[in-house]
């Protein structure tokens, strides 16, 4: 894969802005190894492409694909890169379906772009300003079940 997306990558010159991966994948539930996923977020890191990766799935890892090999990490690693956005969901992590709540995982580091904020931070900022604009909304039932949930964490889980 790897070297399929570099030799991609470099026949396009920069006309890539992002790459999404769904990992592990619906319907399939084939998970992609963690090796194959820190190689991606080097490559796009490299050419200066966001990385949107959505982990709506990432407790259906049966295989353990994205355990971090050898240090006994975490289970499922959030890339706390700058140009790397995570997606996640309620919904399927914590047995939540038709509550409608997720969540996304940017980096606060910071670098010279943006001045000194970080194109996490920046991001950030930006998808503030589209929220403001936003009619419609999770209902605070859905948040407070959310939140109960994450203090809960996953161990009533099935």
């Amino acid at each position: 894969f790897t070297d399929a997306a570099t030799s991609s990558s470099q026949s396009l010159g920069n006309a890539i802005r992002m790459v999404t991966l769904v990992n592990p994948g619906n319907p399939s539930g084939v998970a992609l190894p963690y090796s194959f996923l820190k190689a991606i977020t080097e490559l796009t890191k490299e050419y200066g492409v966001w990385l949107v990766m959505d982990n709506t799935y990432e407790h259906f890892d049966v295989d353990g694909m994205n355990t971090i090999e050898g240090n006994g990490g975490p289970a499922y690693p959030c890339f706390d890169e700058e140009h790397v956005i995570n997606i996640f969901s309620f919904s399927k992590g914590y047995a939540m379906a038709g509550f409608r709540v997720g969540y996304i995982a940017l980096s606060s580091k910071a670098s010279s772009i943006d001045g000194g904020k970080g194109m996490g931070t920046a991001a950030y900022e930006k998808m503030l300003k589209v929220q403001d604009t936003i009619a419609i909304c999770v209902s605070r039932l859905s948040q407070m079940a959310a939140l109960g949930a994450l203090e809960a964490g996953r161990d009533w889980v099935l």
